[in-house]
């Protein structure tokens, strides 16, 4: 028979600088060994992700988190969402793209940052210019980003471009759209701006 102390187990949770998870609902995720990891936004800001179980020797121990454990839930979390979060200053990453894409405004590096983390220079490449990224189709999108997805992501359309690799939908006008569906030679839905399934 099992005492307490043979019987003690430890729980480990890791806490990201950088919000990964989209939203302020939580996430639930099941691995191939069947363990659930949750993702839950924290403070706005942060991401709080968890939990390993391991067998803990003795009470009298302080309970650290293994270096075993923190590489299993950063794995285990990658997997199913987009980004590194193993780059843990996220705020020194963000501040180190700024320096080093100057010429792309604000607002498309704050979103490429989230929808990419660490892999945003796969996406820029070697760019030191606005017009080395090829054409602008709107809203920031630009060829080499849709170079990305079509090679990196899975995309064949301009639905999946703009609505389930990112949510520019939302801001392109039809026009626009329309534009993209034309640059990658299809010959999609005039609903292509809203997608009949996100319809109200």
């Amino acid at each position: 028979m099992l005492n307490a102390v043979d019987a003690a187990e430890r729980g480990a949770r890791i806490l990201t600088r950088t919000k990964v998870v989209a939203g302020d609902q939580a996430y639930i995720f099941q691995g191939d060994d069947s363990r659930v990891i949750f993702a839950i936004p924290y403070e706005q800001d942060f991401t709080l992700i968890g939990t390993t179980e391991a067998p803990h020797e003795s009470m009298q121990d302080p309970a650290t988190m293994s270096g075993a454990e923190r590489a299993y839930l950063i794995d285990f979390v990658n997997r199913y969402l987009r980004g590194d979060i193993d780059k843990a200053d996220f705020d020194r990453f963000a501040a180190e793209m700024r320096t080093r894409y100057a010429w792309l405004d604000t607002h498309t590096l704050h979103r490429m940052l989230r929808a990419y983390g660490t892999r945003i220079e796969t996406v820029l490449g070697t760019a030191s210019c606005i017009e080395e990224l090829g054409g602008h189709f709107a809203c920031g999108l630009h060829v080499a980003e849709v170079d990305y997805m079509l090679s990196h992501e899975f995309a064949q359309t301009a639905e999946d471009i703009l609505w389930r690799r990112s949510k520019l939908g939302l801001r392109f006008n039809s026009n626009e759209a329309a534009d993209l569906v034309r640059w990658l030679g299809g010959d999609e839905v005039e609903a292509i701006q809203r997608p009949a399934r996100m319809k109200h």
